[in-house]
């Protein structure tokens, strides 16, 4: 293995880890913000009247972002399913509880709440 030269101290690369598993160990659940983006964005071009090639590329990209859920749900799903002691931790961390304070009821008290 060769080594890497760092500030003047020798530092080892990390070892290759494998891939099974880390991607639905490390999705959380502000993934589906991609389908939230690609939704309005499907429905943004659906609304130019006199344009149907943009009225094509919306529907496209609506189709896309159905597929894009079902992934994001199955990953999810996936996520709880087979590491459900990491998944059960996220929700009480602050960390989520900023990310996530704009879809609860109360957002005010719940984000001061650190």
């Amino acid at each position: 293995m060769q080594k890497i030269i760092a500030f003047n101290q020798p530092v080892t690369p990390a070892p290759d880890i494998p891939m099974q598993g880390n991607v639905i160990r490390n999705f959380t659940p502000n993934w589906f913000a991609t389908t939230m983006g690609t939704g309005i964005l499907s429905v943004a071009l659906a609304q130019f009247p006199g344009h149907s090639w943009l009225f094509a590329m919306g529907q496209a990209l609506w189709l896309f972002n159905i597929l894009l859920f079902a992934i994001c749900t199955a990953l999810y799903a996936a996520r709880w399913t087979l590491y459900f002691h990491e998944a059960s931790r996220v929700f009480p961390t602050p960390s989520y509880r900023c990310s996530s304070a704009a879809s609860r009821w109360d957002w005010p008290r719940s984000s001061m709440a650190f």
